[in-house]
C-alpha cells in the first residue's frame, strides 16, 4: 500500500513537472515569436481625420499579437503610386495590407494581383465602381445610405421645400469611389425636389466664389472648409450638412456652425480590418469578409448624449 501511494505522488509530481514544462516551453516560444507584419496605407495617414481608424487598428493589433505599421503618406494621387508604396511594404518585410485605394480604372486588377502575394484588405470604399460586387474584401460605411441620410435631414429641415434653392456638394477629392457613391445617395433622395446642384472644392469656398443656400460636405476636409467658412460668416446664411469623422468637424457641430454630422465609426473599421487579416494569417484557406460598418447621425443637441460618448471619444484618440 505505501509502495502504490508513493508511486501514485512521484507520478502526480512527473505530471506537474511536465506541465510546468509544457507551460514555460509555449509561453517562450509566444515571446520568441516573430510577430506577422501589417503595413496600413492610407491618405494624409497624419491627419487628425484618421484618429479613431488608428485607434481601432493599434487595439486590434494588440488583440490578435501582430505588429502594425501605418505608413506616412502626405497624398497618394495614383494608383502607380499606391502600387510602389505597397510593392515597398512587401519587401520590407509586410505579411499583409490593408489600403484606402486610390480609383481608378485599373486599381482593382491590380490589387488582386498583389493579394495573389499577401493579404489584402480595403478600408473606406471598394476598388470597383460596382461596389456589390468587388474582387477584394472591404470594410467601409454604407456610403450611398450617408449620402441619403444628409438629404433626409436636409430635407427634413426645409420641410420638403427645396423648389429653386440651391444647394452646393463639395468634396477635396471628387474621383474616390467614396465620394461616388455619397454623391448617388445624396442625388437620390434629392430627386424631384427642384433643389439646383452644384459642384465645388474647399478651395473655392474659402475663396468666397460660392454662392449657394445649402453647403452639403462629402467628406472630411470639406466639411471643415466648410464649417471655417460658416463659422467666419462667409457663407452669407447657408447651411452646412455633411458626412465627417474628426475632432474638427465635432467642433463646428457644437458651435453651430454645421446643422448635422454623418459620423462613420472609424474604429469599428480600423478594428475589423485588422481582425479580418488576423483570421486569413492565422488559416491560409479563410476567405475574408467584407463588412458594412456603422455611422451616427448627429444634431448640435445630441453631442452629450450617452450613446455618442463613445464615438466622440473615439474621434479625439
Amino acid at each position: 500500500m505505501k509502495n502504490s501511494k508513493k508511486a501514485f505522488i512521484l507520478f502526480e509530481a512527473g505530471l506537474a513537472i511536465l506541465a510546468a514544462a509544457v507551460g514555460i516551453i509555449m509561453l517562450w516560444g509566444r515571446n520568441d515569436r516573430k510577430l506577422d507584419r501589417i503595413a496600413v496605407i492610407v491618405q494624409a495617414s497624419d491627419d487628425s481625420q484618421w484618429a479613431a481608424f488608428q485607434y481601432g487598428l493599434k487595439k486590434a493589433a494588440i488583440d490578435e499579437e501582430l505588429e502594425l505599421y501605418i505608413v506616412k503618406t502626405s497624398s497618394v494621387v495614383s494608383m502607380k503610386e499606391e502600387k510602389e508604396l505597397i510593392e515597398r511594404e512587401i519587401a520590407n518585410s509586410a505579411d499583409a495590407v490593408v489600403i484606402q485605394p486610390v480609383f481608378e480604372e485599373e486599381t482593382e486588377s491590380v490589387l488582386k494581383k498583389i493579394e495573389s502575394k499577401i493579404p489584402v484588405v480595403l478600408v473606406e470604399s471598394s476598388a470597383s465602381a460596382d461596389r456589390e460586387s468587388s474582387l477584394l474584401p472591404v470594410i467601409q460605411a454604407d456610403n450611398y445610405a450617408m449620402g441619403a441620410a444628409a438629404a433626409a435631414e436636409l430635407i427634413g429641415d426645409y420641410e420638403g421645400s427645396l423648389e429653386g434653392k440651391t444647394l452646393a456638394v463639395v468634396s477635396q477629392d471628387s474621383t474616390s469611389q467614396a465620394f461616388l457613391d455619397r454623391q448617388k445617395g445624396l442625388l437620390d433622395t434629392l430627386t424631384d425636389t427642384g433643389v439646383i446642384i452644384l459642384q465645388t472644392e474647399p478651395q473655392m469656398l474659402e475663396e468666397g466664389s460660392v454662392r449657394a443656400e445649402i453647403i452639403v460636405a462629402l467628406d472630411n476636409a470639406g466639411l471643415i472648409a466648410a464649417g471655417k467658412c460658416s463659422a467666419s460668416n462667409e457663407l452669407h446664411g447657408a447651411l452646412v450638412y455633411g458626412i465627417a469623422k474628426s475632432t474638427e468637424a465635432v467642433y463646428y457641430l457644437d458651435i453651430g456652425a454645421v446643422e448635422c454630422l454623418i459620423i462613420p465609426d472609424e474604429f469599428a473599421m480600423g478594428y475589423q480590418s485588422i481582425v479580418e487579416i488576423s483570421k486569413c494569417l492565422d488559416n491560409p484557406f479563410y476567405q475574408m469578409q467584407s463588412s458594412m460598418i456603422p455611422y451616427t447621425v448627429m444634431r448640435r443637441d445630441d453631442l452629450f448624449l450617452e450613446e455618442n460618448q463613445e464615438i466622440l471619444f473615439m474621434t479625439s484618440q
